[in-house]
């Protein structure tokens, strides 16, 4: 249930998903990269967010999101990961 929009006009990437409702998860960390390259640490938001926005794009990029759930005892849910061409 991930979705990414690219609207040059703005400049931004908007990110969306369905809300996360499984037991003892506490935020999501979102990580970003352009395509082939690695990525880094973009934001950890809370577990009932449904999505962000993301202005920090440049033109003819492809950017790769990660998506992980950490859970209040530490333990990590398998990735999920989103290309958006920018």
């Amino acid at each position: 249930g991930l979705y990414g929009e690219a609207d040059r006009e703005k400049g931004t990437i908007t990110l969306r998903w369905k809300a996360y409702k499984k037991p003892n998860a506490a935020k999501i960390a979102i990580y970003k990269g352009v395509q082939g390259k690695p990525k880094n640490l973009l934001k950890e938001i809370q577990v009932n967010a449904k999505g962000i926005v993301d202005s920090k794009v440049k033109p003819n990029n492809t950017y790769e999101y990660v998506f992980r759930v950490v859970y209040t005892d530490g333990g990590l849910s398998e990735i999920s990961t989103l290309e958006v061409k920018y």
